[in-house]
């Protein structure tokens, strides 16, 4: 029963991302590209409702009609599609969709992760987390994670992005945490926004 509880979050967190491609997408695809789309989303749709009846309590009735290792598959193959078409997508401090994505593309301990996530908002110079933006890219490289302070103080925002960054000992957590999980981590200084993070995660072999 673990390792049917275990496919179940493992669908819940994919799930999750499914709904990211959905809202970031929802309105703004290429008219080249839209009969591709427009599957994913009707089979995106399908899987929903199926999963929604495994999170109901209903798993163990439901396991030998439903099939939630098939089921599970099929939503990696929903996702793969979708990040084929958009390789990018950028939502707020959300916890449960950062989650959702790691589990998708890479393996290791989150709780590390999250401690990394942890000390960039701490080091803010808004402090909140809701001001927080991922823009999450993903090649055949691996996984590009670049963070940036999303607070419109004043018209500030090149200070107050770079009140995110943590400097010196800050940093240097930083990039061995993120050397522990087999990643790295990197400032970026740009001219419009100024300085931001690249967390960096090699693709799984």
């Amino acid at each position: 029963m673990s390792d049917i509880n275990s496919c179940i979050h493992d669908i819940r967190n994919k799930i999750t991302l499914l709904q990211c491609f959905q809202e970031q997408f929802e309105g703004k695809v290429p008219h080249s590209e839209t009969a591709s789309y427009e599957k994913c989303l009707q089979q995106m749709s399908y899987l929903l409702d199926r999963v929604y009846l495994l999170a109901n309590g209903e798993e163990s009735i439901l396991l030998e009609k439903v099939g939630i290792r098939e089921l599970n598959l099929h939503l990696l193959e929903c996702l793969r599609d979708l990040n084929t078409l958009y390789p990018r997508i950028i939502f707020n401090y959300d916890y449960e969709k950062v989650e959702a994505i790691l589990d998708f593309y890479i393996d290791f301990d989150k709780s590390l992760f999250f401690q990394v996530l942890d000390n960039l908002v701490s080091n803010s110079a808004n402090a909140q987390a809701d001001m927080v933006e991922y823009n999450l890219s993903v090649g055949d490289e691996g996984l590009h994670i670049v963070i940036r302070d999303n607070g419109q103080g004043q018209g500030q925002r090149s200070s107050r992005s770079s009140g995110m960054i943590p400097h010196g000992q800050g940093l240097e957590i930083v990039q061995r945490n993120m050397n522990r999980m087999n990643g790295s981590a990197s400032m970026l200084n740009t001219q419009d926004e100024g300085y931001l993070v690249n967390l960096f995660f090699p693709r799984i072999p």
